[in-house]
């Protein structure tokens, strides 16, 4: 029989807010227990960055306040114009060391950012047939160190346990890509305090880009614009159907 896993807990951070969500791996499958939401002051997180980590911690220790019994175990998605995911096609490596040589020799043409100031990931997608033999496809994700380090320095100060940081974009391809085809090319979009965009086949992501222009963004041009408080105008997007994620 299969074992239940510890539970942990989601954290999804952008300008608005913490979106939190504790899920377990059952036998019958991934399952949602507890959730919670606290809402950030201003400037704390900017364009999907942590400008304020105590501000943030403080905002942290406030949302496990309100949420009894949420696991304090996390994972955190990150979407900034500091995460970077491209594919690579190499040639097929068996040998890891080898592969990690190849990906990070052909990441330094790839990530516009410097390698000693960033942290790599990758995983192999596929192994295909071509004419110049067997190649291998490999997602690589990259993200700026300092970046990494503010939410890890949030968190710590918070008295949680970081598992894991993760491309916000994956989440977002889990979240909704369950009734997709095998072959089937997908678009996702959120659109909340940033927008983030995502591309992907068969559940894998291949491509993501974020933009710091999110729902929020959207609601205070509509205001400034048609003369509107910002309340009318959020209520607005929720007339149009905009303020949910796309």
């Amino acid at each position: 029989m299969a074992s239940r896993s510890k539970p942990y807990t989601g954290l999804d951070i952008d300008p608005l807010g913490i979106t939190a969500a504790q899920v377990e791996m059952t036998p019958a499958g991934l399952v949602v227990q507890r959730c919670g939401y606290q809402a950030l002051e201003p400037g704390v997180v900017r364009e999907g960055e942590v400008a304020d980590a105590s501000a943030l911690s403080e905002a942290l220790r406030a949302l496990y306040a309100q949420t009894p019994n949420l696991a304090r175990r996390v994972r955190v998605g990150v979407a900034n114009q500091k995460v970077v995911v491209r594919t690579l096609e190499l040639p097929a490596l068996d040998d890891p060391k080898e592969l990690a040589a190849a990906v990070a020799f052909q990441a330094q043409d790839l990530i516009p950012m410097p390698l000693d100031q960033a942290v790599l990931d990758w995983a192999v997608l596929d192994v295909v047939e071509t004419d110049q033999g067997r190649r291998q496809q490999v997602l690589l994700a990259a993200a700026r160190r300092d970046m990494i380090a503010s939410v890890v320095e949030a968190t710590d100060a918070a008295g949680l346990v970081l598992e894991g940081i993760d491309v916000g974009a994956f989440g977002l391809v889990r979240a909704l890509g369950a009734a997709a085809g095998d072959d089937e090319v997908v678009l996702y979009a959120g659109v909340m305090g940033i927008t983030n965009v995502a591309i992907a086949r068969a559940g894998q992501c291949l491509f993501s880009r974020a933009s710091g222009t999110g729902i929020e963004h959207v609601a205070v041009s509509l205001a400034e614009r048609s003369g509107l408080t910002i309340e009318h105008a959020h209520a607005w997007l929720v007339h149009v159907g905009l303020e949910r994620p796309l």
